[in-house]
């Protein structure tokens, strides 16, 4: 197995003993899997906020997309990790990127009714009334998905309420 192979799964599982040798010896911090993910972009999908941590102070690209144009952000935002969303903000990721759909990490995670993910892309000031390829708002997602925790995070956030779908 190569020291890249290794540092996707250490970044993933959170092995810190595993992910600072690897780091000592010179692994590729930015290496690509398949899906050209990185290393912190599997920390950063798994919750692994102490590998993101630990990637991020040894320089890791913070704003690389995937084959699928998803951040680093993006991934913690869809499965909600919010400790993991805090050092992505820290780090100064992009709060915004668009996918293909025009869908940022904020839409993500209110999409998927992650409300901590939610406060804290909105803490840090990201776009509330961004809209995607069919002119849903996060609201629209969050309100559609049941999420009602995130309806009233974006309504006192002042998400618009008067944005039409096509």
């Amino acid at each position: 197995m190569s020291s890249n192979e290794t540092i996707f799964q250490a970044a993933e599982n959170g092995n810190i003993k595993s992910l600072s040798a690897l780091l000592a010896t010179k692994a590729d911090i930015n290496a690509r899997d398949p899906n050209l993910q990185t290393p912190l972009h599997r920390a950063a999908r798994s919750g692994q906020s102490r590998a993101v941590l630990m990637l991020l102070e040894n320089n890791a690209a913070v704003n690389l997309e995937d084959a699928n144009y998803l951040t680093p952000l993006h991934m913690t935002a869809i499965s909600g990790h919010s400790d993991a969303v805090h050092a992505l903000v820290t780090a100064k990721a992009a709060l915004d990127p668009k996918d293909p759909s025009h869908q940022t990490p904020l839409y993500y995670a209110a999409w998927n009714g992650h409300s901590a993910a939610l406060l804290v892309l909105l803490a840090a000031k990201a776009a509330v009334d961004t809209k995607d390829n069919s002119s849903l708002t996060p609201l629209h997602r969050a309100a559609a998905s049941g999420h009602t925790e995130c309806v009233h995070i974006l309504l006192d956030a002042k998400a618009p309420v008067d944005v039409y779908d096509r």
